[in-house]
């Protein structure tokens, strides 16, 4: 197992009432939405742990998305119930009833075009003002993952049993009524994603499967680019805008899972890293890349969120969570990154560690006005010690949570501890 990275703590975290089982995040890491196993969609803004609303869909809530402006979200739960809501009220601007349960959605840019797969074997398309589905295609097997083209052309969508054949199907709706273009036969396909490029039709489409192994498949056919073996199943996969980057998370229960960065061109890994899962782990995963790459975001196994830049297969810090993390996402240019735990937690971090305040050296002009900034915050947060020996914590005005000192919202309200804290050493 390699090396443990430096420790970080969220901004803020927020505790649902069931399995925080899907998050997702705005290009510019403002709005935050979050499916829970309580049957609530939860919408937050980054400022503060609280939701804007949440909505009551009477059943778990199995997938969320969000426009890159987070103008528009979606969701779908197992009773097969898809919803689309605009960011201002919880109440939904389309609703629809699916067939089976709606374990996977995805949302195209302007939040015009839903796509939807489920585990009865339908793949969906539904358009905003339409309130009905525009195309559905039926398969014998569960859909596990879908992607959609920013501007909503492309479908993507995998699945299949595993160890008895699985696919790749690609969608054009403006093909209708024969919107599937190929299907690519791969063994049960766990996760799916594309890279798009209007000028280049649908690009690259990169799929995982529970038969160890990431394929990248396109541009302009249905054409294998490269294969890649893995050492166990593939839960998860990522890729950059350009295609030129791509993430994989693959593993087995009680053993070890790995987190890939390739080339997208050569299929060559950059680097791995390695980590051991818990004691009767889930097989799953979950892996989030930032628009160009740069950065990536890991959850699942261990019950940790993990933080890496492209350049080096050592995180750039980690966190340990409440509970096996079922989803991680991450803003497009990798500033903030949000998780959802087994425990019900919707945790929210910065790209940068957060260990607590630094001071900088400032000039010997400045100092004297340094020394006045210090007395002022003496006489606003009043320092005590608690048996001489407890390490800093931060008090919450709001609701008297104690939190750790590093946290600059209260983990349990979402109120700010900037000014309104008593700090205890």
């Amino acid at each position: 197992m390699d090396a443990q990275p430096a420790e970080t703590e969220p901004l803020w975290n927020y505790k649902t009432d069931g399995w925080a089982y899907s998050v997702a995040i705005s290009s510019d890491g403002k709005y935050i939405v979050a499916g829970s196993w309580d049957g609530a969609v939860y919408l937050f803004s980054r400022d503060g742990g609280n939701p804007l609303w949440k909505y009551e869909t009477g059943e778990h809530v199995l997938s969320v998305a969000i426009t890159p402006d987070g103008q528009y979200v979606t969701a779908g739960n197992r009773q097969g119930k898809v919803y689309l809501f605009r960011r201002e009220s919880s109440a939904p601007v389309m609703k629809y009833a699916t067939n089976g349960p709606a374990q996977a959605v995805a949302i195209s840019s302007d939040g015009q075009y839903v796509s939807v797969g489920t585990f009865d074997g339908h793949t969906y398309l539904f358009k905003r003002d339409s309130g009905n589905a525009l195309w559905w295609y039926n398969d014998d097997w569960q859909i596990f993952s879908v992607a959609i083209s920013p501007d909503g052309r492309y479908v993507v969508a995998g699945g299949g049993p595993y160890g008895q054949g699985g696919f790749v199907h690609l969608f054009d709706q403006t093909q209708w009524p024969d919107t599937l273009v190929w299907t690519y036969g791969i063994d049960s396909v766990s996760s799916v994603a594309i890279s798009y490029n209007s000028s280049l039709a649908y690009s690259y489409i990169v799929a995982g499967s529970r038969g160890n192994a990431v394929y990248l498949l396109g541009p302009h056919a249905k054409e294998l680019i490269w294969r890649y073996q893995t050492s166990g199943s593939v839960f998860s996969v990522a890729i950059s805008s350009d295609g030129k980057l791509i993430a994989a998370e693959s593993g087995e229960p009680g053993a070890q899972y790995t987190t890939y960065m390739f080339d997208g061109g050569s299929g060559n890994p950059l680097w791995s890293h390695s980590t051991d899962s818990d004691p009767g782990a889930a097989d799953l995963a979950s892996v989030a890349l930032s628009s160009d790459g740069q950065y990536l975001a890991v959850g699942g196994h261990d019950s940790r969120v993990y933080f890496f830049s492209r350049n080096s297969g050592m995180p750039l810090w980690s966190y340990k969570t409440d509970g096996i993390l079922y989803s991680v996402a991450v803003s497009s240019d990798g500033q903030y990154v949000v998780g959802g735990s087994g425990g019900g937690t919707v945790y929210f971090f910065a790209k940068d560690p957060t260990t607590g305040p630094t001071l900088p050296i400032a000039p010997i002009g400045v100092l004297a006005v340094a020394a006045v900034s210090v007395c002022l915050l003496w006489v606003r947060r009043k320092r005590v010690r608690v048996n001489g020996d407890v390490p800093f914590f931060s008090v919450c005005s709001n609701c008297g949570h104690r939190n750790s000192k590093r946290n600059r919202f209260c983990s349990a309200c979402g109120q700010s501890l900037r000014d309104k804290t008593i700090v205890y050493s």
